[in-house]
């Protein structure tokens, strides 16, 4: 019998053991799913979303793009983005100038690898 960590399947009267299932609250990937993966992550800044971003490269060769290249990028052909993106920074409004270009930057993402997470 399989333990409760691990996932095992029958195989022509075989098991087949298969990688250990991640402890609750931590989602892992599939190695079996097909398609494109777009992982988005957000969160308060200075709590390790680029280090997690790092870490899925690492471990798994999962491609990341932080949304402050994004914001870079856009400073460059939007200049009325400075002056939203100041504090006290309008997040509403910040959120409609930008998404627009979040939303293109996800889409060429997926268009590159199957998987990729945005940082934002």
């Amino acid at each position: 019998m399989a333990s409760a960590r691990s996932v095992a399947t029958q195989k022509s009267g075989q098991r087949i053991r298969r990688r250990p299932r991640c402890p609750a609250g931590v989602s892992g990937h599939n190695d079996t799913m097909v398609g494109h993966i777009l992982y988005l992550v957000g969160g308060a800044p200075r709590v390790g979303k680029s280090a997690l971003g790092q870490r899925l490269l690492t471990a798994d060769g999962i491609p990341w793009l932080p949304t402050d290249v994004v914001r870079t990028v856009l400073r460059r052909v939007l200049p009325e983005l400075d002056a939203v993106d100041q504090d006290p920074v309008d997040a509403a409004q910040l959120a409609e100038m930008m998404y627009p270009h979040i939303e293109q930057a996800a889409k060429v993402c997926a268009e590159e690898a199957e998987q990729w997470t945005l940082v934002a």
